[in-house]
């Protein structure tokens, strides 16, 4: 069980509130150049909790887990008190008990707050809570060259058309981790490209609903991209119903550069029988 072998820091919740800090950018923040965009989101990539810091995802398991650097403990912890305190779970709530101290409520709500280096934040997914955690020196950031695209080119950049669906749908779209997630989706988005019709659906990633997110695999996956699939988002349809879709921007998941994320994977609609060559290239190339 990874709970069991995962090493965490002593959780400090009194530095909980001052010490805390937003979490990172779900994706790359929009900017008008392309190649800004993507020095950019190499940054982001790099930050202290961008995701080739994230170095761990230990999941509770229900009831109680103990927390503490000695033996035996459920969560190992790398220093601090042999048994710094019990975690209770009860389905999504989770509780912290230090020996001696009043129960403290940990929620997915919290912002990450920081222990030493290490930034810790609970997370859900589905019926699965649990901790994960940035160390800015994880060996995959320290490791990390840059990142390797396709050159830029005008003709990946199309116009599409929004076919709204008669009412909202949603769109079974599975993770890593085993779930199948329903998306709402607006529609099917048609549009050209290298002389050839095709289709996509995206799905409103957020409530907010201000974007289109489109997770897709064309057949440069697992050859010239990652093996998975890419991400590619797009603003909402004008009052024509049309968008933009700049593959010149697709990229990697971030299950890309860390084994602890739980990313969607493209639903069949979305597997294309077709080489996009822009955008992302693989960041584990086969030599």
């Amino acid at each position: 069980m990874m709970a069991s072998t995962m090493t965490l820091p002593v959780l400090f919740i009194g530095a909980f509130l001052a010490q805390a800090a937003a979490p990172p950018e779900p994706r790359p923040t929009p900017i008008s150049d392309t190649r800004e965009w993507r020095r950019h989101r190499e940054k982001e990539l790099l930050a202290d909790r961008g995701w080739l810091a994230v170095s761990g995802l230990p999941w509770l398991k229900e009831g109680e887990t103990t927390i503490g650097s000695g033996e035996g403990n459920d969560i190992r912890l790398g220093d601090g008190p042999s048994l710094f305190g019990v975690i209770v779970r009860a389905g999504a709530r989770v509780e912290l008990r230090p020996p001696g101290e009043a129960p403290r409520e940990i929620t997915t709500k919290d912002k990450p707050f920081q222990i030493g280096r290490t930034w810790v934040q609970l997370i859900q997914r589905g019926e699965r809570v649990g901790f994960r955690l940035w160390d800015p020196s994880n060996a995959r950031k320290l490791a990390f060259h840059g990142l390797r695209w396709y050159e830029l080119k005008p003709e990946y950049k199309v116009r599409g058309r929004l076919a709204p669906s008669p009412s909202p749908s949603k769109v079974k779209i599975a993770n890593v981790i085993g779930q199948v997630i329903d998306y709402e989706s607006p529609g099917v988005v048609e549009f050209e490209l290298l002389g050839r019709k095709l289709r996509l659906t995206p799905v409103y990633e957020t409530a907010a609903k201000d974007e289109l997110f489109y997770i897709f695999k064309d057949t440069t996956a697992a050859k010239a991209t990652y093996g998975a699939g890419r991400f590619v988002y797009s603003e909402l349809p004008d009052k024509d119903g049309m968008v933009v879709l700049d593959f010149n921007r697709a990229y990697s998941p971030p299950c890309a550069y860390t084994d602890f994320a739980t990313c969607p994977l493209p639903p069949a609609e979305n597997r294309l029988e077709i080489a996009i060559e822009a955008g992302e290239l693989d960041p584990h190339p086969v030599r």
